[in-house]
């Protein structure tokens, strides 16, 4: 990205924008795969699969109004009920209207969930202190580590079965590796791969997500490391923000690599 198109700004309220406009430019990247259907609009952007799986049916960026939020969350409701899928809704920091929990809540959406939007200066950075034993990194650069990757990550975050391959072919067709939007990484300890991150460059920010580890090797620092490595990364070329979007337990993780919490995203998912 050019020098000029980097944020530089750190006051909070940037912070807040940029860890949303990160997020919903990552969403959009999943339109260049055939089988997602993704519609953006000003007051909503929403995907929609064949994937019995909610965070690939999605709606993001709610900016409605009291005269168009039930007809949209009505639609959003309709559009899984005929292809058999669940849909999520992640409001991220500002949605509106001030009741869209309300109004979901009422047309059967249940609460699940509650991110933290994070930020760090990635010249303050805190990088781990010492590298965990036999621990290296490798970068995906084709579809077998892609694939590797994927099903390694995906127990990591409680994926069901049917979600696995759905991510891979997802992910695959996005585009990956040196120069792309989304990079993605696998540690491995003593040659065996334990752990996951991916990093993705959008809206003038670097952001990491996808980070996972085994559960026998959890508690040994790997997570941290694996998540310090892409933003050293971002930082070396030039980026000076780095963001993520946490659950609460994760979140402590992130703290102590320097990040600090912003804003909350309350997420919501309807099942047919």
């Amino acid at each position: 990205m050019p020098k000029n198109l980097i944020q530089q700004d750190l006051s909070p309220d940037a912070l807040v924008t940029a860890i949303e406009d990160n997020a919903v430019e990552s969403i959009r990247t999943w339109s260049a795969w055939p089988e997602l259907l993704l519609q953006d609009d000003p007051e909503l952007l929403w995907t929609l699969t064949d994937i019995p799986f909610g965070p690939l049916n999605c709606a993001v960026r709610p900016r409605l109004t009291a005269d168009t939020a039930d007809a949209a969350i009505t639609a959003s409701r309709s559009r899984a009920s005929e292809r058999g899928v669940p849909v999520s809704w992640w409001l991220g920091p500002a949605p509106t209207p001030d009741d869209l929990e309300t109004r979901l809540e009422g047309a059967g959406f249940a609460k699940i969930d509650e991110m933290v939007g994070m930020g760090v200066d990635l010249r303050r950075l805190e990088d781990p202190l010492t590298r965990p034993p036999g621990l290296t990194v490798e970068e995906v650069t084709d579809s077998k580590h892609l694939r590797r990757w994927c099903f390694l990550m995906g127990p990591a975050h409680d994926f069901p079965p049917q979600a696995l391959a759905a991510w891979h072919r997802c992910h695959h067709a996005i585009g990956y590796g040196p120069g792309a939007p989304w990079r993605h990484f696998l540690a491995l300890v003593n040659g065996v791969p334990v752990a996951t991150a991916s990093l993705f460059f959008g809206a003038g920010v670097a952001s990491i997500a996808n980070v996972g580890t085994v559960v026998d090797l959890r508690g040994r620092g790997i997570g941290r490391f694996i998540s310090a490595h892409p933003l050293n990364l971002a930082l070396d070329a030039g980026y000076r923000i780095g963001t993520l979007w946490a659950s609460p337990k994760g979140a402590p993780m992130y703290r102590r690599l320097g990040f600090r919490p912003y804003c909350l995203s309350p997420v919501y998912l309807w099942k047919p």
